[in-house]
């Protein structure tokens, strides 16, 4: 039987047994998880998981006059960007409440190449993250762009990878605050099909 919160500040051990939780931490500052007397969990440091706040396809506008296109792809239908065309997306989120308040948000992108780049020299793709993050109750200031180079001459067709697009500085951020986020290919060499966002965070 797993351990399990009862009202005000118990924790209910596998025997039975009750302990107060108002200063019931595990591990060593800083890395450690601590019970607070309302019955809420905290870890920090070290002690933090990682959790991705996913954004399929379906789910993003298309930049008015840079729309990137819809692709059907293995049975599903994924977004493309094509060669030599600014192209775009766009999204927004609110920050989750498992989320650790103050912590930097990393943003990356799955993709697939649907032809393997020629061997021949640089092939490459250039991305803009553009983002703007703002509290409840505070104005979004103007917005930042984070750019990436990504140079896909050795890349093999139809292989899922992983690309790293930005961090996102979360000073002073609090719980439900919203991002407003834009990633814009500025150009390309080689056409990229892209099924997923992710905005990566502490929790």
């Amino acid at each position: 039987m797993r351990p399990s919160l009862l009202p005000k500040k118990y924790l209910q051990l596998a025997d039975g047994s009750k302990r107060d939780v108002s200063d019931l931490e595990f591990g060593d500052p800083p890395n450690y998880s601590k019970f607070f007397t309302d019955g809420t969990l905290r870890s920090y440091g070290t002690a933090t998981a990682w959790d991705d706040l996913r954004v399929p396809a379906e789910r993003t506008k298309k930049i008015v006059s840079k729309e990137a296109k819809d692709q059907a792809y293995k049975g599903g239908v994924v977004i493309k960007f094509e060669n030599n065309t600014d192209q775009g997306i766009a999204f927004a989120v609110q920050l989750p409440h498992p989320w650790l308040e103050g912590s930097d948000i990393d943003f990356h992108v799955h993709y697939v190449l649907p032809v393997s780049g020629s061997g021949a020299g640089a092939e490459n793709i250039k991305f803009d993250f553009t983002h703007s993050w703002a509290n409840i109750n505070s104005e979004f200031p103007t917005e930042t762009s984070v750019p990436v180079i990504l140079d896909v001459q050795d890349g093999t067709a139809h292989f899922s990878r992983k690309l790293e697009m930005g961090n996102l500085d979360a000073t002073d951020k609090t719980l439900s605050s919203q991002i407003i986020c834009s990633p814009f290919k500025e150009w390309c060499q080689r056409a990229r099909y892209v099924h997923w966002r992710y905005l990566r965070y502490r929790s």
